[in-house]
């Protein structure tokens, strides 16, 4: 199988496909309660076509459903019959077989379809194709989603890996459709790296909203600052006016005797001292200070304010 990979060049996706295709006919012999347990290259047959066919059962065993999966029947003899290298934990150490060490079987065939070598103790398939200059794609290409379906599949503890090779094919799927995987931890910063790779249009639209919504926020809150600075400059005038109007109150001003001259001395003081800080602010009122001293004729006074 992995020599139809290479000749044919195959693409990293194209080898994940056939993959599938392989995983899905030793999904239909669990289905039927058979366990193949020699799972490898030599035994898959690719046409021309690329059509794969899974071959020799000859060491296949027949398993007892309500006994979770554990062999209780074979088409051999009790020798144990394998391929070393490519046999689960628990078949070298002579341990009850389950479709689990079909999974492991299965993590092998992947690491060898996508680098043409068998892994060393707990190398992923990118590790392995860093060293591998015959391939058609580059290690970069591999997602850290395929290590992470690989180290799945290929625990020490049954228990570990995958509860059934269609949840392994389920998780290649999802990978080529770009989606999060299950043995992946669900992060929000996974999630979302998924869904900027499945939809690459997203990231500009994020970024242009984002900076359409923090234009929004500056544009508001200039606003409502200027809002602000106007009703301090209405209260300011208010407060200034209110002052010169009491100013002939007998009760709270100086009284009938002041006249308007002196109640403009008053407010031009009132202006010096009071507005100093706001000098936008002060600059109107002088403005309007000598309007009045110019209809008055004191136009000397008018001067002064308006330099």
């Amino acid at each position: 199988m992995n020599r139809f990979c290479k000749s044919r060049k195959l693409s990293l996706n194209e080898r994940l496909r056939l993959f599938v295709n392989v995983a899905e006919a030793v999904e239909y012999a669990h289905r039927h309660l058979v366990i193949h347990r020699d799972i490898k290259p030599s035994n898959i047959l690719v046409n021309e076509d690329g059509i794969s066919t899974l071959l020799d059962f000859g060491i296949a065993k027949i398993v007892d459903a309500s006994q979770s999966d554990i062999v209780m029947a074979h088409t051999q003899t009790e020798m144990r019959i394998m391929t070393p290298v490519f046999a689960s934990p628990e078949q070298r150490a002579g341990e009850p077989v389950t479709t689990a060490a079909d999974i492991y079987q299965l993590g092998l065939l992947l690491t060898v379809i996508l680098t043409d070598e068998l892994p060393g103790d707990g190398e992923t398939p990118s590790q392995l194709l860093s060293k591998t200059a015959d391939t058609s794609y580059k290690a970069a290409a591999l997602s850290p989603d395929i290590d992470t379906i690989v180290s799945k599949a290929l625990r020490v503890e049954p228990s570990e890996r995958y509860r059934s090779v269609t949840a392994l094919i389920e998780d290649i799927e999802l990978h080529l459709r770009n989606r999060p995987i299950s043995a992946q931890p669900p992060s929000l910063r996974y999630r979302v790296a998924k869904f900027m790779k499945r939809q690459p249009w997203a990231a500009p639209v994020a970024a242009v909203s984002t900076v359409a919504i923090v234009a929004a926020i500056v544009m508001t809150s200039a606003y409502t600052l200027r809002l602000q600075e106007e009703r301090d400059r209405a209260e300011s005038i208010k407060t200034f006016l209110m002052d010169f109007l009491r100013a002939p109150d007998p009760f709270e001003g100086e009284g009938r005797e002041l006249t308007v001259e002196q109640a403009l001395g008053n407010a031009v003081s009132t202006a010096d001292t009071s507005l100093a800080q706001r000098p936008e602010l002060q600059t109107e009122v002088y403005a309007m200070l000598a309007g009045v001293y110019t209809n008055l004729d004191l136009h000397e006074e008018a001067l002064d304010l308006r330099e």
